[in-house]
């Protein structure tokens, strides 16, 4: 990364290191560290998504990223299954690395709008969407199966909650408004963006307030991410 890279990139990673610093300083404590991340989820991240896609111009390349978000993570689970058998004995753990295949993007969306601009957040944002489907189905699919407090799947319930997404529904408007070309405008416009512009500093502080690393967990998140990065890219080139 060049020097002017670093030097875009600090800002955000000093807002991960203010939320570290407000949890170390006892200024939020567990539950205001999910205050902020709902706020996030909720509010700041639905409308980064809805204006990103919104503003941009649809492709079918672009309707064929839910697709992808779907299958690509669905793979990557088989492959950490099946390079994980020395985790027989602690099926929580592998449940939990099988899970993980679909960390969803939208708290990283500030660093792909930073280097990729509106037009690949859009693109993000919509392959996000079926990741959201992937975590609200086959996720707690994974999670039922290998936790240790095993219950039985409910499909139905697990649909209901991918369909109230507010991932799933902001990403639906945009791309309603992008399709028909509806022109966003005045003080609705303004009120949008000033939403999508607080999602860098909300989520990234959110961000930091849940940072916790454990040393002793050193190998396994280098497999995982290993398995994301570099099957992840291979599996999304051979499907372009």
């Amino acid at each position: 990364m060049s020097l002017a890279g670093i030097l875009d990139v600090t800002p955000i990673l000093m807002l991960i290191a203010l939320g570290v610093i407000l949890r170390l300083t006892g200024l939020i404590n567990q539950q205001g560290a999910l205050v902020l991340t709902r706020l996030a989820y909720h509010v700041t991240i639905p409308a980064a998504i809805f204006y990103s896609i919104a503003q941009s111009r649809l492709t079918s390349s672009m309707m064929m990223l839910p697709v992808l978000g779907v299958v690509v993570p669905l793979m990557l689970a088989g492959v950490v299954y099946l390079t994980t058998p020395r985790l027989a004995d602690q099926p929580e753990l592998r449940g939990v690395l099988m899970v993980g295949m679909v960390v969803l993007g939208v708290f990283a969306f500030p660093f792909f709008q930073l280097f990729f601009g509106p037009e690949g957040l859009a693109r993000v944002a919509m392959y996000d969407v079926g990741n959201a489907v992937y975590a609200g189905t086959a996720a707690i699919w994974f999670s039922q199966r290998f936790g240790s407090r095993s219950r039985g799947f409910d499909g139905g319930r697990a649909w209901r909650k991918v369909i109230a997404s507010p991932i799933m529904w902001a990403a639906a408007l945009g791309v309603t408004v992008s399709a028909l070309r509806i022109e966003l405008g005045g003080p609705l416009q303004d009120f949008i963006s000033r939403l999508a512009a607080a999602n860098t500093p909300l989520a990234m502080m959110a961000v930091g307030a849940f940072l916790r690393p454990r040393a002793a967990h050193g190998p396994l998140v280098a497999q995982f991410v290993v398995t994301r990065m570099v099957f992840g890219v291979l599996l999304g080139w051979g499907a372009g």
